[in-house]
């Protein structure tokens, strides 16, 4: 071999281990992205399981002569068993769910319609 075509040798060999390089980088970059959204997806996938732990609960309520709005969100917090809640927090989920609180008082015979979340029991 002479030395004109040993150099064009090296020189190849060279651009070879650049290439095969820069194609170990890009199989890199891309397994890093893979475990960066396999990440991202049980991060949602928890994120929807957590309903697997308490009940949504949907009730009607009829206003009986001696309730106030408070003494029904107090009675209601209390059959709230998943996640602590606020007084003012779940008096404003029922204006929520019923506008027309803002515009007058309840009254006997009123409808009211109340959301709350019910704890499963979990066995191990």
């Amino acid at each position: 071999m002479n030395k004109e075509t040993y150099y064009h040798f090296e020189t190849y060999c060279h651009y070879g281990k650049v290439l095969i390089f820069m194609i170990f980088l890009v199989w890199l970059l891309l397994l890093l992205g893979l475990v960066s959204q396999v990440g991202l997806a049980s991060e949602v996938f928890h994120k929807e399981t957590e309903g697997d732990l308490a009940t949504f609960v949907q009730v009607e309520y009829v206003v009986e002569k001696q309730d106030t709005l408070d003494s029904i969100v107090d009675s209601y917090m209390l059959k709230n068993t998943y996640g602590a809640r606020e007084h003012k927090e779940f008096k404003e989920g029922i204006y929520e769910l019923n506008p027309w609180l803002l515009s007058k008082d309840i009254k006997s015979g009123d409808k009211l319609y109340i959301n709350y979340w019910k704890a499963k029991d979990i066995y191990f």
